[in-house]
């Protein structure tokens, strides 16, 4: 990976956790010393980020990458098109955010996963809280 690539990525990822600090009020900053199989965000309790800003979105290729180097936490893949004026997206498992009571045993896959804004995610999962 190039070196523009690389710093990309890192502005990716600070603004990621910028965005999280403020919607949350958590801690949330940008892992410094990364290696394989490390969330990119720490201080966002037992969710792995991994996070992606790329011209060309590989959507499929960074799941498996977030799900891999999740072992007890919850993967969750947050990604943009960096060329595009479209908001921050977020995917994980359906499962992870969904209502247990609401879902019908036997009609969906547990794997299965939802893509939906990052608002959206941080309602979901019951985290929303901007700051004033």
């Amino acid at each position: 990976m190039g070196r523009f690539s690389r710093e990309k990525g890192k502005r990716g990822e600070r603004a990621v956790a910028q965005l999280l600090r403020l919607n949350t009020g958590k801690d949330v900053r940008r892992r410094v010393r990364q290696t394989d199989g490390d969330s990119d965000l720490v201080g966002f309790g037992h969710w792995v980020v991994e996070v992606k800003f790329a011209n060309l979105l590989r959507l499929d290729e960074w799941w498996r990458q977030a799900q891999a180097q999740t072992d007890d936490g919850l993967p969750v893949l947050i990604y943009k098109q960096s060329n595009a004026r479209q908001p921050w997206r977020v995917r994980c498992r359906l499962t992870d955010v969904a209502i247990p009571s609401r879902l019908h045993v036997g009609v969906f896959e547990p794997e299965l996963t939802v893509d939906m804004t990052m608002d959206d995610w941080l309602v979901a999962i019951g985290e929303w809280n901007p700051a004033d």
